[in-house]
């Protein structure tokens, strides 16, 4: 940062921009004004020269300073001859000047900084709400709040539309138009041979027609039809047997020469599969084929079972599955 004779080049930026603010201000009568106060219609009391500045920064021109609770005798005309509004201070002492001039003069509003602030702290945009928001005199110290902008718009219940409804359709209020047959009749009839007799589809005829679009696929889970099982000679010879087995709930265990080893209960079986040491080749039971079946059946060496229907088995290579 530059200095200039032992002042920073921004402490002089801002000694210059206060000298330019100075020039601005006014003395009206002994008051610390801005230039426009005496042609405005309305002004801005403000409580000291530095808000008077602070105004003039922001272009608001129509400021005037009360010094505090030193109001003279040129603030009180002047506040009787305009529409006044006090920009005051944010804490007890702005109250307090306000009442003072209250009661010296006329007052129409008050502005009041934010809680804790003074005038001359705010930025534009402070400045501009606090005037905004200003109140009436007898509303300034009730706790009331500027509501104009909330009442603005009317009602919604006070609307009513400066038309009336008009009703159609109605029975008392519906009358035909009467046809203009006459103009109707004056267009004469229509041509035998006109366009109209003569169309003809320009596809070329029902027979030659083809539609340039595929049909839609459809993804629908149809049922599946299960392709009747072929069974081979040796193991339909087994079906009289077989049958003598249903609904008894047993099973009975073939050797390679399909002759009978043993019948055994159907809850028994899994086990008896497990322990047996004889050959056994073929399974016929009235039962549900599964799984477990197929693998006790498949360490033992049986190549067919016949059941009465499959469960959701897995295919094994080694053993043949019928059902009867």
């Amino acid at each position: 940062m530059q200095k200039f004779e032992g002042v920073e080049s921004s402490e002089l930026a801002e000694e210059i921009k206060t000298d330019l603010r100075t020039e601005k201000i006014v003395n009206l009568n002994g008051l610390q004004a801005g230039p426009e106060v005496e042609k405005s219609q309305e002004i801005i009391v403000v409580e000291g020269r530095a808000d008077v500045l602070k105004l003039l920064s922001y272009g608001i021109n129509n400021a005037v300073a009360m010094n505090g609770g030193n109001i003279d005798a040129p603030l009180i005309t002047l506040c009787k001859e305009k529409t006044v509004t006090v920009l005051i201070d944010g804490d007890r002492g702005g109250e307090l000047n306000v009442k003072k001039l209250a009661s010296l003069t006329k007052v129409d509003y008050v502005a009041r900084a934010p809680d804790g602030k003074e005038v001359e702290e705010l930025v534009q945009k402070e400045i501009l709400q606090a005037l905004k928001k200003r109140v009436p005199l007898k509303d300034a110290f009730s706790g009331k709040e500027n509501t104009i902008e909330q009442n603005y718009y009317p009602q919604r219940n006070e609307y009513k539309p400066n038309y009336q409804r008009r009703e159609f359709n109605t029975r008392n209020n519906y009358r035909p138009q009467p046809f203009n047959q006459q103009r109707r009749n004056d267009r004469g009839p229509r041509p035998f041979n006109s366009p109209r007799d003569n169309y003809r589809p320009s596809f070329g005829g029902r027979d030659n027609y083809k539609p340039n679009f595929k049909p839609r696929e459809e993804n629908f889970n149809t049922p599946k039809v299960e392709i009747p099982q072929e069974i081979p000679k040796e193991v339909e010879k087994l079906r009289k047997a077989f049958e003598k087995l249903k609904g008894k709930s047993k099973a009975t265990l073939l050797d390679a020469k399909k002759k009978k080893i043993k019948d055994v209960d159907v809850k028994d079986l899994l086990t008896e599969v497990q322990k047996t040491k004889r050959k056994v080749d073929t399974i016929m039971f009235d039962g549900i084929i599964t799984n477990r079946l197929l693998e006790a059946a498949s360490t033992k060496g049986i190549t067919t079972i016949i059941g009465v229907r499959k469960g959701n088995v897995t295919p094994n290579e080694k053993i043949k599955t019928y059902t009867m």
